[in-house]
Formats: C-alpha cells, sequence, structure tokens
C-alpha cells in the first residue's frame, strides 16, 4: 500500500490540475500573467498600460468584436472596453451644400460643416487625469489620447477617417 501511495501522492496533484485546466482558458478566471498567452491565442495585443480587468474584458468579448471587426459597431464596444464610457459616434455621410450652379438638394447632400463622406467623430466624456504636475498630468491625457485613436484606428471600417474629441467630465 505504502508502494502504491507513492504513485498516488505524485498524481493526485496533476489530477487535479488537469481536471481543472477550463480554468485556465477562461479569461475571468484565468491567472493575471497567463493573460498575455490567452490574448496571443485570439491574435490580440496587450498594452501594459491597461488594467487587469479591461484586459480581461477585452479577451472575453473577442470572439464578439472579431464578427464586427471593420465596422462602425466595432468602434465603440472596443472603446467602451479600454475607458470604460460609451462615446457618441456621429459619421458625416455627405459633401457640404455650396450654394452655386451646381447646387442640387439630394439625399447626398449634408446641412452643415465637416460632412465629408466616410468620416466620422468620436467623442468621448472622460475624468481628467490628475499627476504630481501639470506636465506629468499633460503627458498621461496625451498617453490616453494616442491608445484610444490606436484601438479606433485598428476597429473603424479601413476606408473611413475619424476625429477623436475627449471632454474632460466629472464622472
Amino acid at each position: 500500500g505504502r508502494f502504491l501511495m507513492l504513485f498516488e501522492s505524485y498524481w493526485t496533484p496533476l489530477d487535479k490540475l488537469i481536471g481543472g485546466v477550463h480554468n485556465y482558458l477562461d479569461p475571468r478566471l484565468a491567472p493575471a500573467d497567463l493573460l498575455p498567452w490567452l490574448a496571443d491565442c485570439v491574435d490580440l495585443t496587450l498594452s501594459d498600460q491597461w488594467t487587469e480587468a479591461q484586459k480581461r474584458r477585452l479577451i472575453g468579448s473577442a470572439l464578439q468584436l472579431y464578427r464586427k471587426r471593420g465596422t462602425l459597431y466595432n468602434v465603440p464596444a472596443t472603446t467602451e472596453i479600454y475607458t470604460g464610457q460609451t462615446p457618441q459616434i456621429v459619421e458625416h455621410r455627405a459633401n457640404n451644400l455650396r450654394l452655386g450652379t451646381e447646387a442640387r438638394l439630394a439625399a447626398s447632400v449634408a446641412l452643415g460643416q465637416r460632412n465629408i463622406p466616410h468620416t466620422f467623430s468620436v467623442m468621448l466624456n472622460l475624468p481628467a487625469i490628475s499627476g504630481p504636475d501639470k506636465a506629468a498630468s499633460r503627458r498621461r491625457e496625451a498617453d490616453r489620447r494616442r491608445m484610444i485613436e490606436a484601438i479606433i484606428e485598428a476597429e473603424k471600417p479601413a476606408h473611413t477617417s475619424f476625429t477623436l474629441e475627449i471632454r474632460s467630465a466629472e464622472l
């Protein structure tokens, strides 16, 4: 019996580990150091600036996001994962109306400014980032803006362009 207990003491922990392997594949339950590997499995690149919760949410929603990749649907979904706020998106569908001999009113003409086809604006209300001094705060704000722009650039339709407006808000 003692001879067999030697093998049992060796195999029991491995058996428990194999029995719980599904927990390592779930981004909600996996250890934090396994998240980069999980992200790599679904072809995501994680930023070191993101919190663990942001990484887990992004990996967990990768399937739904990939189904809509390259569409305007993905821009607010992915931006919300990173910022925690739902952005407001305004599509600019048509050329500006210009009066003159060639002016025609139709569905392809829009009144107002900044109405350039295949463009959209993303507006976000985010709290201001505070830091030890104003220069550090501005640097962190610029880093956050670059990260949001990179996310939108990766997820937007390829033929479109966008502008990003971040408004300071008390949340």
